[in-house]
């Protein structure tokens, strides 16, 4: 979920920011009143990406995309835009969730159980800064058998 909310939040924040000078040249409206507007969503943009997959990252998302929607009184293309990515937020936490759901019911974790998977011998990857073992100490190899 963290990926595509976070490519959903990371694309609309361009475009937020490019709206800014739109707003000002095309909307004359004053230009530190609308750089200072598009900088917060920009910014909380950026804020909910840290956040993400936690609650607070999806509820500043969906206020970015409340946020955008409402910037069309002062641009108004950015409904159609607001709206393009209020629908990709949904679908990015919609299937999101639901390819975590896949991925946790594989590797037979639930959301609330999964968390950072430590790497090392118990787990058959290398050892955390390290390397996996390889040479003539490195343990059994293949079994010839198969």
């Amino acid at each position: 979920m963290r990926v595509l909310c976070s490519s959903v939040l990371v694309f609309e924040a361009i475009v937020l920011g490019l709206s800014i000078p739109v707003a000002i040249t095309v909307g004359g409206y004053p230009a530190t009143a609308v750089a200072i507007g598009g900088g917060l969503l920009v910014l909380l943009c950026v804020v909910a990406i840290g956040t993400l997959p936690r609650l607070p990252g999806v509820v500043l998302g969906w206020a970015v995309q409340v946020g955008a929607i409402g910037s069309a009184v002062l641009v108004p293309a950015m409904v159609i835009l607001g709206g393009i990515f209020a629908a990709l937020w949904w679908c990015a936490l919609h299937y999101g969730r639901r390819a975590d759901q896949i991925r946790f019911a594989t590797a037979g974790l639930t959301a609330t159980t999964a968390g950072p998977v430590a790497a090392g011998p118990a787990s058959g990857g290398p050892a955390p800064g390290g390397t996996a073992p390889s040479g003539p100490d490195a343990g059994p190899g293949p079994d010839p058998a198969r």
